[in-house]
């Protein structure tokens, strides 16, 4: 029987693992915070909209059943990297902060750990900067199992 186990900011860390954690077979994902976007002004230009997070994983933890376990995850547009264990455990890169029209970049797989076998998040959408009444741009997708974030819409 497979045990799924979401931890999320909200639920606060630390967290056991569950009584039933198998040492040789486990995959844990980790999803970096988003960017934030930036507002428009009434009138005005939008502004560009955040990046998305990198995803990375790893199997086999080696952590004890039951065991505590610390977690970090940003609550978005902080500049927080999500950390499961330690910094050489697991970690996914943040989405970049919009700044004025332009979008901010994706998380990067570099910048993760391990450094491979990631997917970045997905460049946050650039406003027009020179029509105003224009939307902002679209939000960058977070990198996920099957692939890297899509980039945000501009407008």
């Amino acid at each position: 029987m497979t045990t799924l186990v979401f931890w999320t900011s909200a639920t606060g860390s630390p967290q056991n693992l569950p009584s039933d954690w198998n040492t040789s077979s486990n995959t844990i994902h980790a999803i970096g915070e988003g960017g934030k976007g930036v507002k428009g002004s009434v009138g005005g230009k939008g502004g560009g909209g955040g990046g998305g997070g990198a995803w990375q994983s790893i199997a086999n933890y080696s952590g004890a059943a039951g065991a505590s376990t610390t977690f970090t995850i940003g609550a978005g547009g902080t500049s927080t990297k999500t950390q499961f264990n330690s910094s050489s455990t697991l970690v996914a890169d943040f989405g970049v902060n919009a700044s004025t029209t332009n979008g901010g970049a994706g998380g990067l797989v570099a910048n993760c750990f391990p450094t491979t076998g990631g997917h970045a998040g997905g460049t946050g959408g650039t406003a027009n900067a020179s029509n105003n009444n224009d939307g902002g741009g679209g939000g960058g997708g977070s990198g996920g199992p099957t692939g890297a974030g899509k980039n945000g819409g501009g407008s």
